[in-house]
């Protein structure tokens, strides 16, 4: 993926300076590496949902957007803020690392830093069309078949 992988399978420091995230997240590559099988081949669908995903740029934003505010908390995040601000339940003992990919996870896989194939356009994992659009296409499809 263009990036330093450790003796563990984390990424290294590259990485992380890349999506900017703090140096203390690990991030394991094999994970993105499955994800980005999964959502650029059929793997997951008959048909890919992305040509391509910037996961450094990906994680890096969603980082910014959901945590980065909670990370004032010390090494793990204060499981009881988390849920009082976001609205979510997570288990015990998790890490920063087991938190991001959680939450990650549970927001879907719409890509702001991806390029979707038409199969993902139509399927709404475009987070640049507007379900307004969508769904006028929807009906324009539905007018000529």
């Amino acid at each position: 993926m263009g990036y330093g992988v450790d003796s563990e399978g984390y990424f290294t420091s590259d990485f992380n300076e890349a999506a900017g995230l703090p140096k203390d997240y690990k991030i394991y590559s094999n994970w993105i590496k499955d994800l980005d099988q999964t959502l650029t081949t059929i793997k997951l669908n008959s048909q890919a949902l992305y040509d391509y995903v910037d996961w450094a740029k990906e994680l890096g934003h969603f980082y910014k957007e959901n945590l980065q505010s909670f990370d004032k908390f010390g090494k793990n995040f204060d499981k009881e803020q988390l849920k009082k601000e976001l609205n979510i339940a997570l288990r015990d003992n998790l890490t920063k690392n087991d938190v991001l990919q959680e939450l990650f996870m549970s927001k879907g896989l719409k890509m702001k830093e991806a390029k979707s194939t038409l199969y993902g356009k139509i399927n709404g994992f475009d987070s640049n069309i507007k379900q307004k659009d969508r769904s006028e296409f929807y009906a324009f499809m539905q007018k000529i078949s």
